[in-house]
């Protein structure tokens, strides 16, 4: 965006200094024409140094000059110039092949060849009867043609080409021309001007207004009352202008209305019942060993991020689809929740897994659910024999950290305006986490997801693990989002 802007605002000056410039040399080139009688084809009388200048800055000056001057060019140059850049060596060939490729004029020097800057000079004569235009970068013979009245004077400015304002002495030429028009020259003009509106006919005067200006009155006096109460007006409204509104989330709706009541909270539970009881189904369910085939860590990665996005395109509008102690922990230090909210969630989502483990279990043969020695929940891992406790430890605080940290900002309300894709989104980051370290913990980042599996299958080796990473990640990425990221707000 800031790049376009630059590139639009440079051609924009660009094209306003070209037309500034063609401006200045239409309005030199009418002083001439006007004056001393100049007409196209217009005759440059060219010399070697601005053949050799134009050389080295890459100026073509068959194209750029009639292109700058807006106008028919005849190119012309002497024999003597042509001499002159033979005479100074093998290092001006290329400024002398230019300068041979114009028309030669006759200069009268023939036989008798003289300097080049002699020769141009000479072919002016006293008044340019022959209505030259000299180019050159010569300074001494530019200063000597300054002094001759009607000489259009071109040089190169490094890759520019100016045709010089008239000189001092064309100025001074015009005007005595002009002086010596006759009595009847002057009355012819005279006439030209009333006919065509030119004269300079004096502008009727403004009448002035009458009376004192109303702007410089003194303002009446306010009583104090009066004025009181409009302080206090302007007050208000700067208050009103001062206060911004602030969207909030569908799911703090509970929190924005009155004070909850009974029925709230058995229906805040009752979500967080379904919604963590659904989880726990779908992801064991589609993990369990065996009885599917062989298991791919992509399909069971998938497996349980589709199950998060069900679930909280179930109850999210409920309660808000915590399904996890640690988001509801989070929320509790958001201010998204209030105290007595955080035991029901908690209570509803341990039951929860207990209940959807239990279905699991009881619609799978136990062949499967002990095939192996691996639990219900299949990507939970049972024994943690790829990594220490201590890594697992790690492992788990670092996933959880990302997961509530995604769950931070969709209650954010800068994205109150994008809550429709926010089960999508949750279900991604888990598909995404599962997919990185499966293989190391299960990536569970859920204390009540790997509760279930081990309590039907009676086994807690290494379950602290569960509970204290997403836990300690969980205050990590909630206090930093709390006091970095909403510090503002």
């Amino acid at each position: 965006m800031y790049l376009s802007f630059l590139v639009f605002f440079n051609f924009k000056i660009k094209s306003k200094m070209k037309i500034r410039r063609y401006k200045k040399v239409h309005k030199h080139l009418g002083f001439f024409v006007n004056n001393f009688g100049f007409r196209q084809p217009y005759q440059l009388l060219i010399d070697g140094t601005f053949c050799y200048a134009a050389l080295n800055n890459k100026i073509n000056i068959a194209d750029n000059i009639p292109r700058y001057l807006q106008a028919e060019i005849k190119l012309l140059t002497t024999q003597c110039a042509i001499i002159e850049m033979e005479n100074l060596g093998s290092k001006l060939n290329g400024a002398l092949l230019i300068l041979k490729k114009y028309v030669v004029h006759k200069c009268g020097h023939e036989g008798k060849p003289i300097p080049g800057s002699k020769c141009l000079l000479s072919m002016l004569k006293n008044r340019n009867e022959s209505h030259y235009i000299i180019a050159t970068q010569d300074r001494d013979l530019q200063s000597k043609i300054r002094l001759k009245p009607g000489v259009p004077l071109l040089y190169l400015h490094v890759k520019t080409p100016v045709l010089e304002q008239p000189s001092a002495a064309s100025v001074k030429a015009a005007t005595n021309k002009l002086s010596a028009l006759c009595k009847s020259e002057i009355e012819a003009l005279q006439e030209l001007k009333d006919k065509n509106g030119l004269t300079n006919e004096e502008k009727p005067k403004r009448k002035k207004k009458k009376g004192p200006n109303p702007l410089s009155c003194k303002k009446k006096k306010r009583s104090n009352v009066q004025s009181n109460v409009v302080k206090r007006e302007r007050q208000i409204e700067a208050e009103k202008v001062k206060r911004k509104r602030i969207r909030i989330s569908k799911h703090q709706n509970l929190q924005v209305q009155a004070k909850p009541k009974l029925f709230d909270y058995i229906l805040i539970a009752l979500a967080e019942f379904v919604g963590t009881a659904t989880l726990l189904f779908l992801s064991c369910t589609g993990a369990t060993l065996g009885i599917q085939g062989a298991i791919s860590g992509m399909h069971m990665s998938f497996n349980a991020g589709l199950a998060v996005t069900a679930a909280i395109q179930m109850v999210g509008h409920i309660s808000g689809a915590h399904i996890n102690p640690v988001v509801t922990l989070s929320a509790f230090i958001l201010n998204e929740i209030s105290t007595i909210q955080v035991p029901i969630y908690i209570v509803s989502q341990i039951l929860g897994s207990l209940a959807g483990c239990a279905f699991q279990v009881i619609v799978t043969p136990r062949i499967y659910i002990d095939n192996g020695g691996e639990s219900p929940a299949g990507f939970v891992a049972r024994h943690l024999t790829r990594t220490s406790p201590t890594g697992a430890l790690g492992v788990e605080i670092l996933l959880s950290i990302i997961l509530v940290f995604s769950v931070c900002s969709s209650w954010d309300h800068r994205n109150s305006d994008k809550q429709d894709s926010v089960p999508l989104k949750i279900g991604i980051v888990v598909v995404i986490a599962n997919l990185a370290a499966g293989a190391y913990t299960g990536a569970s980042m859920n204390p009540v997801r790997s509760l279930g599996p081990a309590v039907w299958t009676n086994d807690y080796s290494s379950h602290w693990v569960y509970w204290a990473g997403p836990t300690i990640g969980s205050l990590i990425a909630t206090y930093f989002y709390k006091y970095i990221v909403l510090r503002k707000n």
